[in-house]
């Protein structure tokens, strides 16, 4: 077999495996996956995540003094 020949065998096998392997995640991502609870901004979490983290710090500060 040339070695052009062999070459282009191996890419055909490996573009079918990865066919195959995204084919294979496909269903996961059916039936609701994807909610609309689940947004890529996550704005909101962040900022309570601060809340949560400044006011214990406010309230130290105001025992302090």
């Amino acid at each position: 077999m040339s070695r052009s020949r062999a070459f282009n065998r191996f890419n055909r096998l490996v573009a079918k495996r990865r066919r195959m392997s995204l084919r294979a995640g496909l269903p996961s991502m059916k039936d609701g996956f994807f909610k609309e609870s689940q947004t890529i901004d996550n704005s909101k979490g962040m900022k309570l995540e601060v809340l949560e983290k400044d006011i214990p710090i406010d309230l130290l500060e105001l025992e302090a003094n």
